[in-house]
């Protein structure tokens, strides 16, 4: 039983009590992509040759998750 007397789904229910995991994995998350982003756009001309093989095996590792997870993966 919910608070407004509405009947809570068992799954909804065990996803809430994981809320503040959820909720730190994706603060997490947002900090990685927010640095990685960072770090991209700073790198200079003369330093991207240098990283150029690392960055392009980072995009492929980065790849499904933007590409083919879903929420209900």
């Amino acid at each position: 039983m919910g608070l407004l007397d509405v009947s809570v789904p068992e799954r909804a229910s065990l996803l809430f009590k994981k809320v503040d995991v959820y909720r730190t994995q994706t603060g997490n998350l947002e900090i990685i992509v927010t640095m990685y982003n960072e770090i991209l756009a700073n790198l200079l001309p003369v330093e991207k040759p240098l990283l150029a093989e690392r960055i392009e095996n980072m995009n492929k590792a980065l790849s499904p998750g933007i590409k083919d997870l879903k929420w209900n993966s």
